[in-house]
């Protein structure tokens, strides 16, 4: 009551748009119609005249003839002075309003479903969340509510559904607000935050390089303690919860809800590392991408923040997936792919990370290794047909010196209907080897080798492939052009550093790379 919003207090309707006003005004009638009935319960209980002085203002006032200042929003709180101070503050007024909660809890007609004990469920918890104004939401929301017919359960109006005392109500509410509060436990993921707490002592920044991974500086020591298993909970029965919050008009919603053991939640992180871990575009070694890098890496073009463009379930599912060892969803495959298609097949490493812990088993004996670099003697039919497109395409591109790529015009129907791609850039195939065998002999003969070898171990090219296939198909084509990046990067610097013979050809630059497509 110290604080209140303007609608309540002043009885103006909150909104940017005049339409928007409009809509809430019978709402802010009946909600400023209750905020004068208890000031003046208040007044009538302690006799204050400073209360009596506040109720007469606000039961009288007229929105239109106070001096608002320009761009006045009723959704923010304001607060009144009588005489210099604010008249809820004073200890009379604390006393009625315990006296007046202790009277409700006395007639007790149920039980409180957090604490057990025997209460009367509070109709409105007195705290409001906080803190989601960065995710959409108002400056304050519930939690629980059910203001309409048709949210009610056996005519239990509000928060008495949820049949929970005044002091539970309280607590829980405050402690999420400061977990909001808290930038190391709360994380932003698109349309949603993010907030977790361990019941022991543990870094406090672990779910902040999961978020961030190794693009953030601050959370190197994390990492390394993570990869390095030195990372560990004081206790080992220590819990892990988190849940994924959104906002729907002024309701909290309760997207997702984790409650696994602490040392759980750390051995699982590291494996979503190992899941993610691939070469670089060049061949360098892994990197350790942050949730955001991988998701930002397939969301679709627009304004404001990448993750809020995606899907909102996407962005708790990785996260869920990080922390909890589970599944990668389908419908986020068929996203990466979906969007690879749409980018022509141009590879960012942090798109084959997420690719690969798409199709990596989360209890894979060997998540690390599985699929990180190229894999000569992997006999997968879409693998190799992968790695395939890459060495025609590496022809193309030596032969014609062009960056017009194979890849940016048969990728989508290569990675779908290989059998008939393929052959067809098989027959282009030998007119570049020709060229290349005239004027570049020893890059014709290299991958002319890699190509038999590839088709030597196919029995015949698959006519179709499914979307894991596809995802496999992929990931030997990103292999594929990193191994080549790398061996080209190894012979220009052996050239430049005169360990070859002087007579022989300088190492040509087979893959354009930039570094800002490198995450």
């Amino acid at each position: 009551m110290p604080l209140d919003r303007g609608d309540y207090v002043l009885g103006i309707a909150s909104g940017k748009a005049e339409a928007e006003r409009q809509k809430g005004a019978v709402r802010t009638e009946t909600v400023h119609a209750a905020y004068v009935a208890l000031i003046e319960e208040a007044a009538r209980a302690t006799g204050l005249e400073s209360l009596r002085t506040l109720w007469q203002f606000v039961s009288t006032v007229d929105p239109g003839s106070l001096a608002l200042p320009e761009g006045f929003d009723a959704s923010r709180f304001i607060a009144i002075y009588v005489d210099g101070t604010i008249p809820a503050l004073d200890k009379a007024v604390s006393r009625w309003w315990i006296k007046r909660q202790q009277s409700r809890l006395e007639a007790a007609t149920g039980t409180c479903a957090v604490c057990g004990t025997a209460c009367s469920p509070v109709e409105t918890v007195p705290v409001p969340i906080r803190g989601l104004t960065r995710i959409g939401g108002q400056a304050t929301m519930a939690l629980i509510s059910a203001n309409s017919d048709a949210f009610e359960r056996h005519g239990m109006v509000r928060a008495t559904g949820a049949s929970i005392c005044l002091v539970c109500g309280n607590s829980t509410h405050q402690i999420l607000n400061q977990l909001i509060g808290d930038p190391n436990h709360a994380l932003v993921l698109g349309n949603a935050v993010y907030v977790w707490w361990p019941t022991e002592a543990v870094d406090d920044r672990l779910l902040a390089a999961v978020l961030w991974g190794d693009g953030n500086e601050d959370v190197a020591a994390t990492l390394r303690g993570i990869s390095s298993g030195t990372l560990a909970p004081d206790v080992d029965s220590g819990r892990f919860y988190a849940v994924s919050i959104g906002a729907n008009s002024a309701r909290v919603v309760i997207r997702s809800w984790t409650d696994i053991t602490l040392p759980e939640a750390i051995h699982n992180i590291g494996r979503w590392f190992h899941r993610i871990s691939v070469v670089t575009r060049d061949g360098s070694p892994s990197r350790r991408f942050g949730v955001y890098t991988l998701l930002a890496s397939v969301a679709p073009p627009g304004s404001g923040s990448p993750l809020s463009r995606l899907n909102p379930s996407l962005p708790e599912a990785v996260m869920a997936a990080a922390v909890t060892g589970a599944r990668l969803p389908p419908s986020l495959l068929a996203h990466v792919l979906g969007r690879l298609r749409a980018e022509l097949g141009q590879f960012r490493s942090s798109t084959a990370a997420l690719l690969k812990a798409c199709i990596t088993p989360p209890d894979h004996i060997n998540t690390e290794d599985y699929m990180t670099g190229l894999d000569p003697a992997s006999t997968d039919s879409a693998y190799r047909c992968g790695r395939l497109l890459a060495l025609l395409d590496d022809a193309a591109r030596l032969a014609t010196s062009s960056n017009n790529s194979l890849v940016s015009r048969s990728y989508s129907a290569a990675s779908t209907m290989p059998a008939i791609t393929l052959t067809r850039l098989l027959r282009l195939h030998q007119a570049h080897l020709e060229k290349l065998r005239r004027d570049r002999p020893g890059a014709a003969n290299r991958i002319h080798a890699d190509v038999l070898d590839i088709l030597g171990g196919v029995d015949t090219l698959p006519r179709t492939l499914s979307v894991t296939e596809q995802a496999r198909f992929a990931l030997g084509l990103y292999h594929q052009q990193a191994d080549s990046r790398a061996k080209a990067r190894q012979a220009k610097q052996a050239h430049l550093l005169g360990k070859v013979d002087e007579h022989a050809e300088a190492p040509a630059q087979i893959h354009p790379d930039t570094e800002e497509n490198d995450q």
